[in-house]
């Protein structure tokens, strides 16, 4: 009795042991940059915005003429929405009555000032609308 009794533990003990196992190398699979964009990108970004976007929505994103981009007003519009769709509603409509006038380049820097300014972190990788993901990352990233 004595004998199943230990036999048990340590068979147990080795199962958790290779669930320990196996779910740290999960986790040390997940991509360890997972950033939306570059700090370049983030300040090319702030100097396009300023060219573009800034005389309606403010020079701090405050808002003017257009609505504030750094609001609870805005968060409450956005945050729980995908950054893909931010994306798309960006580069299709804005600046306003001329959405997709602008480079495809110059829309992603855009992305990343706004994004970066929404509390996203930079990082190494390099802002783009076909990342994948972004369908699934929220535009407040205190929701994720």
């Amino acid at each position: 009795m004595n004998l199943k009794r230990t036999t048990f533990a340590a068979l147990t003990l080795c199962l958790l042991g290779t669930g320990f196992i196996i779910a740290k190398g999960d986790e040390s699979a997940a991509p360890a940059d997972a950033s939306l964009f570059t700090e370049e990108q983030v300040s090319a970004g702030e100097m396009a915005y300023r060219q573009s976007c800034a005389e309606c929505h403010g020079i701090r994103l405050g808002g003017g003429m257009g609505p504030a981009l750094n609001d609870d007003a805005f968060m409450r519009g956005w945050g729980d929405r995908s950054v893909l769709s931010l994306d798309t509603y960006t580069r299709t409509e804005m600046p306003l009555g001329v959405g997709g006038s602008l480079s495809e380049e110059t829309y992603s820097q855009i992305m990343a000032f706004l994004l970066s300014n929404l509390g996203h972190e930079a990082g190494s990788q390099v802002y783009s609308p076909s990342m994948s993901g972004l369908d699934s990352i929220l535009v407040d990233p205190q929701l994720q």
